[in-house]
């Protein structure tokens, strides 16, 4: 199960690098981004961090 949840988070993290990424080149080609876009990634990078430290406190509790 630790395997699992070590993929949510880093897939998650994955999520946050890749809006990173497409806010980049918009801005770089002039583009226009939606309105909370940046808070959206903002939000993903906390709840990458908040999953890190439950799987890590589970992970610990649990012998793993």
């Amino acid at each position: 199960m630790a395997i699992h949840r070590r993929a949510l988070v880093a897939e998650v993290g994955r999520l946050a690098k890749g809006v990173g990424a497409a806010l980049r080149e918009a801005r770089a080609h002039g583009l226009p981004v939606e309105p909370g876009t940046s808070e959206a990634r903002e939000a993903l990078i906390r709840w990458a961090a908040l999953l890190e430290e439950l799987v890590s406190a589970t992970t610990h509790r649990d012998g793993g």
